[in-house]
């Protein structure tokens, strides 16, 4: 295992999960792999499963807390292969007249985070294979923290000179 001591500086979609980027003590750019797969949740419909077969999706029956209730209802669980196709899948869905559709509205990064307990700028130690896919992490910051170390980030200055002829 590779263990690299920073900050999650960006993530971004890839086909294969996350391009988590991290930064490093030193100051350098970190690139990891991690392989997540999004997921939201569908009411039971009767064509739920002719609806997604020709998506790479994997999907089954569970039980979650609804937002407003606060009851438990049953629902579909879906993970999304690529998390790039995530946003077609569900404008896909949203046509289908009595489909019901749960988390399918936060942005993907968001959701990511989310899920992974971790946040824009964590301080922490990320372990990766000898392949660069992330496989384990341990935040050390707290996102309610006012107190904290900076990243050493470095500085561009751009401007824009305009002629006038």
């Amino acid at each position: 295992m590779i263990t690299i001591k920073g900050w999650i500086f960006d993530a971004y979609l890839v086909s294969k999960g996350i391009s988590l980027w991290i930064i490093d003590e030193e100051g350098r750019m970190q690139t990891l792999l991690d392989p997540w797969q999004p997921k939201l949740y569908a009411g039971a419909h009767a064509d739920l499963e002719r609806l997604l077969e020709k998506w790479a999706v994997t999907f089954g029956r569970t039980e979650r807390k609804e937002f407003y209730t606060n009851s438990f209802v049953p629902v579909y669980e879906i993970r999304v292969h690529n998390p790039q196709t995530y946003e077609d899948l569900v404008r896909h869905l949203e046509q289908v007249e009595g489909l019901e559709l749960y988390n399918a509205d936060i942005p993907l990064i968001q959701a990511y985070h989310y899920e992974r307990k971790h946040f824009p700028l964590a301080r922490g130690e990320y372990e990766s294979d000898a392949n660069g896919i992330l496989r384990n992490w341990r935040i050390s910051d707290s996102p309610w923290a006012l107190d904290y170390e900076r990243p050493p980030l470095r500085f561009v200055y751009m401007s824009l000179d305009r002629r006038s002829d």
